[in-house]
């Protein structure tokens, strides 16, 4: 049976007997996820809160009185990423959805990390004439990720030290042991409710700024970061022949979207570049990231491959391309996480397809 006809019979026997309205008012307030629901947009690009749910409001500290008529761009502040807003705007614009990542601001000023859905709601002739954007806090998933790259960085001394006779045998299990603690407190600092204790995720230090309540990556440049190998000659030439061959097989999709065969190649090649870069630490978020499109693409039909999908593993290439060619070829990039941030949210639009 047709998904939306075995979804209309469903509602209309859930709902009957019952109060739509008064329904649809608790199932929105009562989530824990925040949600805010805007109109479809005017000319000039602004999109004007008419709803937030009380999870929204206790997220951001504004009333709702205070959110209705305003636009999101109140949220915004120098920390959003303005790469990711602007591609926010053109997929609204275009497909009406999106998924990604960047930093919101709450009334206080303070920031915080966070992922976000959007999707249309259309009326009866099909026109788009509210956008539903439902939210996710990532604090707690950013300070267990940076509390497990320290881990990992620790580990990483550990062996360099064992390869180097730098500890005795009968010292391993004295340094192995405050890093199984360190493991065991990023895990319970992942699955730990923010709700239980509000000061959990205040406590870290290394990471934030004074005035905020959210983890920031301190900059680093791709000169201070390369001051040691992270990769080797090989392992470089290596990625850039892959990011090459990507570029020509994503070109050769576009005039051929049903080969299976070029799909798995890109699939293959987007896995070589994720293991080049998996091991370095601070970039294991976006090899996980390109891992997952390499997961989806297979998934995907041939009309998503015909259209803004297509468009966004162009964008991702040219992304990983310039991430790569600014960070160890010509080590010019002021801030090594830019491009690998950009990365993850031009991967969060592709695999937002492969969902379906």
């Amino acid at each position: 049976m047709d998904y939306e006809l075995e979804e209309m019979l469903f509602l209309s026997t859930f709902l009957s007997g019952a109060k739509p309205l008064e329904m649809l008012k608790q199932l929105l307030s009562r989530t824990i996820s925040p949600i805010i629901v805007t109109d479809a947009g005017t000319l000039d690009g602004g999109y004007k809160i008419i709803y937030a749910n009380k999870a929204f409001c206790k997220l951001t500290g504004y009333e709702l009185a205070e959110l209705v008529g305003n636009t999101p761009k109140i949220f915004q502040g120098p920390k959003s990423n303005k790469e990711t807003l602007a591609k926010l705007s053109e997929s609204l614009k275009t497909s009406g959805y999106f998924r990604g990542m960047s930093y919101n601001y709450r009334k206080d000023g303070s920031c915080y990390p966070l992922e976000w859905d959007i999707s249309p709601i259309h009326d009866e002739d099909n026109n788009i004439i509210f956008f539903v954007s439902i939210q996710r806090d990532l604090t707690q998933a950013f300070n267990a990720m940076k509390q497990l790259k320290d881990v990992n960085e620790h580990v990483r001394e550990l062996i360099s030290d064992l390869s180097h006779g730098k500890v005795a045998p009968e010292d391993v299990k004295a340094r192995s042991k405050p890093l199984i603690e360190e493991l065991k407190d990023s895990a319970k600092l992942y699955t730990h409710s923010a709700d239980d204790d509000d000061d959990l995720f205040f406590d870290i230090d290394d990471g934030f700024d004074d005035d905020d309540t959210g983890p920031v990556q301190k900059a680093m440049s791709a000169k201070d970061y390369l001051t040691e190998e992270r990769l080797t000659e090989s392992e470089l030439y290596n990625m850039l022949e892959c990011i090459t061959d990507l570029e020509e097989e994503v070109n050769a999709l576009s005039s051929n979207p049903a080969q299976k065969e070029l799909i798995e190649a890109i699939s293959g090649k987007l896995r070589e570049v994720s293991d080049g870069i998996f091991f370095l630490i601070e970039f294991t978020d976006v090899a996980l990231a390109l891992t997952q499109v390499a997961d989806c693409l297979p998934h995907l039909t041939e009309q998503q491959l015909k259209g803004f999908c297509l468009e966004f593993l162009q964008s991702l290439v040219v992304e990983v391309e310039s991430w790569v060619q600014g960070v160890f070829v010509n080590k010019t990039a002021d801030n090594i996480f830019d491009g690998g941030n950009n990365i993850i949210a031009s991967a969060k639009q592709i695999t937002v397809f492969g969902k379906g």
